[in-house]
């Protein structure tokens, strides 16, 4: 049995964040900071990346993964308490369970012969998403561009969706996700709905006469590639909020903005959050349509944070500079109906993710 590591997306990067305690029983550690900087975590105990595959040859293992979240508060482990597996031969994810027990979550069970995939959530790496792009380009009503490039040079693929019937001018929408890159819910969603839209439905038919759609779905892919959690880079930005100048990523989302003016605006992420889903808007009437629209899913509640709830935080509509999000941004530059929402993985799938990504903009923009 053996643990891979510092592949596209792994948390932790290197091999020399896995201890072997006997056996078949490992030590990992996601938050591992290295001589060579090559660390996997912004900070130790606060991420929530984690994904290594676990080979084995010939006959399946009894095997244990003690995951040492480094967390000295204790303050997040109820979250870590599970973690989502890829058997060989199978393509999609299942939950199981991980014990706490101090800073450690603890995943035991039989690890079949070929390569388990083992992860907090299930992994959408850099090469994942440039495969799906690549494929979704050739279709018609679909074309690929770059807003711009990463820190690292590596692309910022946007996917435009739109049709040549309905309207001449059509009001843009925009989808991005994974600004944090631990997030992997958005990546799945964003595929949902992009696969709705060129479906040929007669509701994808509607939508597109009236919008264009533009799909940001790895503006952070040095830190996906990387295996991060919110970060751009070890130490670097917090790609959800707005920042003044760099980092490249951050410029390069604020001129697609720009330029586009958005009517709507929907930012992907997922906490982890058992029980709940989240919409995060900047009208009341957004809330109130989705909730009508959009019922509760899979035994989890809607959590809704409005405009109102900010000004009694706050005390003002204007959110404190480190709270400025790009549903923010859209809000006060452009008037866009902008929300964010929150789709944790415990006890989805991925094609259930896909399933609620293409729910999505019926719900959201069928009024």
């Amino acid at each position: 049995m053996k643990i891979i590591t510092g592949f596209d997306g792994a948390c932790p990067q290197s091999d020399e964040a896995v201890l072997q305690l006997s056996g078949n029983r490992f030590e990992i550690r996601p938050s591992w900071r290295g001589a060579k900087e090559t660390f996997s975590e912004e900070r130790p105990g606060e991420g929530f990346s984690f994904c290594v595959k676990v080979a084995v040859e010939g006959a399946p293992v009894e095997g244990e993964l003690v995951v040492n979240w480094e967390d000295a508060s204790g303050h997040w482990m109820h979250l870590r308490d599970y973690v989502s597996v890829r058997l060989p031969g199978e393509d999609d994810w299942r939950i199981e369970p991980a014990p706490v027990e101090g800073p450690c979550s603890t995943v035991h069970m039989t690890f079949p012969a070929g390569e388990t995939w083992v992860a907090l959530c299930p992994l959408y790496n850099v090469a994942q998403a440039e495969a799906y792009l690549e494929k979704k380009a050739a279709r018609p009503l679909a074309s690929l561009d770059e807003i711009g490039k990463s820190n690292e040079g590596r692309p910022l693929r946007r996917l435009r969706v739109t049709s040549e019937r309905g309207a001449r001018e059509k009001a843009n929408v925009v989808v991005l996700a994974r600004t944090h890159p631990y997030e992997s819910a958005g990546s799945y969603a964003s595929e949902g709905a992009i696969d709705f839209l060129l479906s040929g439905s007669d509701v994808a038919g509607y939508l597109l006469s009236r919008f264009a759609f533009h799909f940001v779905p790895m503006p952070n892919p040095d830190a996906v590639a990387r295996g991060l959690s919110r970060l751009t880079a070890p130490a670097g930005h917090n790609l959800a909020r707005v920042h003044d100048g760099s980092p490249p990523e951050n410029r390069a989302i604020r001129a697609m903005l720009d330029e586009l003016r958005p009517h709507t605006f929907i930012d992907l992420h997922n906490w982890l959050d058992k029980r709940k889903d989240a919409m995060m808007v900047t009208r009341l009437s957004t809330s109130r349509h989705l909730l009508r629209s959009w019922p509760a899913m899979d035994g989890k509640y809607w959590r809704v944070l409005n405009p109102q709830e900010e000004l009694d935080r706050y005390g003002t509509e204007t959110v404190p500079k480190e709270r400025h999000s790009w549903r923010h941004y859209c809000r006060d530059k452009f008037g866009s109906d902008a929300t964010t929402f929150e789709f944790p993985w415990f006890a989805r799938s991925t094609r259930r993710m896909r399933e609620i990504g293409a729910a999505m903009l019926p719900a959201y923009l069928v009024r």
